[in-house]
């Protein structure tokens, strides 16, 4: 494994991992497991309700890099 980790808020800004972080980490260091943090008012933003769209996206645009 190469891994990378991300600093804690990084993940929350979609378009700068997709344009910048996401190509870096795979043409760059040529990284193929990353560890990077998600808040959990991003997923709960509302007491019981749920939005997995960050964490999805993510996991979408890292898959394409």
């Amino acid at each position: 494994m190469l891994v990378g980790e991300l600093a804690n808020t990084k993940s929350s800004n979609l378009e700068e991992m997709k344009t910048r972080i996401w190509p870096m980490l795979a043409d760059k260091i040529h990284a193929n497991t990353i560890i990077t943090g998600m808040s959990w008012s991003w997923v709960e933003p509302e007491e019981g309700k749920y939005d997995f769209s960050i964490a999805d996206a993510a996991i979408e645009n890292a898959k394409a890099a």
